[in-house]
């Protein structure tokens, strides 16, 4: 599994936490990012070109524990740089 994967599931603790909250705050290189945005979708890394990742880019993904899948909810978001770079 993927170390994002055991941070936020926990088998010992998943029916005791699926309302709990967790923020993981990842701040990393473009590549890192297209490989675990890869990853968590699920397209495999072959696609992992496909997820642009400009510079100071936001990126949010979701966890649903109910599903033990990963939502791709905002990638690539650069509009709080605008004319700033």
């Amino acid at each position: 599994r993927c170390l994002l994967e055991n941070i936020l599931v926990h088998e010992d603790e998943k029916e005791y936490n699926l309302h709990s909250t967790r923020h993981v705050c990842i701040v990393a290189h473009a590549r890192l990012n297209q490989i675990l945005i890869s990853h968590l979708s699920g397209n495999g890394l072959v696609h992992m070109r496909e997820f642009q990742q400009g510079n100071c880019c936001v990126n949010v993904i979701d966890f649903d524990p109910f599903e033990e899948k990963f939502h791709l909810r905002l990638i690539n978001y650069r509009d709080h740089i605008q004319g700033k770079l």
